[in-house]
């Protein structure tokens, strides 16, 4: 438990700093920076490094990263890169932001897709690539199986992504000066607080719910 609190405490400093490259990166004209290693092999630099990736778009292996001589940590230098590290000051993998992204989607349409399962489509899809790597050397079908280090990975990695994007959101919103605690309140939907010259009072003028109206099927319908 102590590990854990440790490398919380150790995320939570760099989480200011992880926000800023993320926008950077996201604002970024390519969005989408990396340097894939054997391709800008010769833009290495003395801070560069080289990391074992899991993205599930480009199938790469490893990628080659640049870092400034004054960068905090490999992480940030990693995200704005368009990866995100798992580990906050000597990452092992990363995983890219892109493929945190279409989990988080696939996990809004699918609450019940699981982390495992996801990492076993990630398996696949490098299997095949393996596979179209090496079908001219052998008629042999070689997969990858579930490795559950991408799993570890997956979910670390993931739950920090989760933890940027809170933190983007709270930005927009102070920017709009959103962040108040009464603003829901005094800005409530027009259409529902307004009232008709006349208009007979309503037993329930208004309903609140917290599970989007999924409720209310449950109540007697007018047929019935």
């Amino acid at each position: 438990r102590s590990r854990l609190q440790s490398l919380h405490a150790n995320w939570e400093s760099l989480i200011p700093f992880l926000v800023d490259a993320y926008l950077t990166w996201k604002n970024s004209a390519k969005g989408y920076c990396q340097c894939p290693l054997g391709r800008l092999a010769s833009c290495a630099a003395e801070y560069d490094f080289t990391i074992n990736t899991v993205d599930i778009f480009t199938l790469e292996w490893s990628t080659l990263n640049s870092r400034s001589a004054d960068s905090r940590s490999p992480s940030i230098a990693l995200v704005l890169q368009g990866y995100m590290g798992n580990a906050p000051y000597s990452p092992s993998y990363a995983v890219s932001l892109w493929t945190l992204e279409h989990y988080r989607i696939l996990r809004l349409c699918k609450p019940s897709l699981s982390i495992e399962a996801f990492v076993k489509v990630v398996c696949d899809s490098y299997g095949i690539s393996l596979l179209f790597m090496i079908h001219h050397l052998t008629d042999v079908v070689m997969q990858i199986p579930y490795v559950r280090t991408y799993h570890t990975v997956l979910s670390s990695t993931f739950d920090i992504y989760l933890t940027i994007l809170r933190e983007v959101e709270k930005r927009i919103k102070a920017a709009l000066q959103r962040d108040t605690p009464n603003w829901r309140v005094l800005n409530a939907c027009p259409a529902c607080t307004y009232m008709l010259e006349d208009e007979p009072p309503l037993k329930f003028n208004r309903m609140y719910v917290f599970d989007g109206g999924n409720s209310a099927k449950r109540m007697l319908t007018l047929a019935e």
